[in-house]
């Protein structure tokens, strides 16, 4: 087994128990938590795979992913600080 397969292992065993709770949290906060953890893990996957392949330009795309999850979870947060 090599490392990649072993980093993949240990980055989805933690992936689906965000996912639990991201779909079941016991609030909004818990949720938006769960959802910048689940984009966190998803990138980090993302940057395995780069170095893998060795895809280097696919960084890019990891930027963009990131500086858009940041901004969603800036507009998440001013929407449920606000109210509905």
């Amino acid at each position: 087994m090599n490392n990649y397969v072993l980093n993949q292992i240990l980055i989805i065993i933690p992936f689906f128990l965000t996912l639990i709770k991201l779909f079941m949290g016991p609030n909004q906060w818990e949720r938006l938590l769960a959802y910048t953890s689940f984009s966190s893990k998803i990138t980090v996957i993302m940057l395995l795979y780069i170095f893998y392949t060795d895809q280097f330009f696919l960084l890019d795309m990891i930027i963009i992913f990131s500086l858009l999850n940041v901004w969603g979870v800036l507009i998440a947060t001013k929407f449920l600080e606000k109210g509905r």
